[in-house]
């Protein structure tokens, strides 16, 4: 896998035999672990070092700050690791394409479960549909879709694109949320 994930920052096509090369296996070897460039460059792609969800809401004592801290976090980490993040999400519209359309789901989005723990203290008093919704909200608000959206599509600089993810962020709490009170206080 990280012969996949070198190749995959410098830019290059990720290939089983590559990847096996710059690792020093065979190519064999790596054919049993991974069977096609796909699931391989998925799987580098997705290899990226983690902070746990503690330490992305230390210091934040509020739901909304709690949100936000996630968010500037699923962007910053999207930003840090763009050409990994472009590839999985490359290889994921391409197995959709190869699928007719069929939606692929390989696992379950850390920012999903993220951003469900940062809204456990409003979960009572949102509404049953409600709590799902700004979740998948927030999700598709964050990460490397957000980024391409922003970057490729409007144009913007790096930090404009976190800005604008805060902003959006901010937006769908007040939806859900209610407006941040003038001491900076909500739900």
């Amino acid at each position: 896998m990280h012969g996949a994930r070198a190749l995959i920052e410098r830019g290059e096509t990720v290939t089983v035999t590559r990847a096996a090369a710059l690792n020093g296996i065979s190519k064999a070897t790596a054919y049993r672990y991974y069977s096609d460039a796909q699931t391989l460059s998925i799987e580098a792609a997705l290899s990226v070092q983690t902070r746990a969800f503690s330490d992305v809401v230390a210091g934040a004592e509020t739901t909304r700050e709690k949100v936000c801290a996630v968010s500037a976090y699923i962007v910053d980490l999207a930003l840090e690791n763009e050409p990994a993040h472009r590839q999985y999400l490359a290889r994921v519209l391409d197995a959709s394409v190869a699928d007719k359309g069929a939606a692929v789901s390989l696992r379950r989005g850390q920012r999903i479960t993220m951003f469900e723990e940062a809204l456990k203290d409003a979960h009572d008093t949102l509404l049953p549909d409600e709590f799902i919704e700004v979740v998948y909200a927030l999700s598709a608000a964050t990460g490397i879709e957000a980024v391409i959206a922003l970057r490729d599509i409007v144009g913007v600089n790096t930090d404009t694109t976190r800005e604008t993810v805060l902003i959006i962020a901010n937006a769908i709490l007040d939806r859900y949320l209610g407006p941040e009170k003038p001491n900076g206080r909500t739900r």
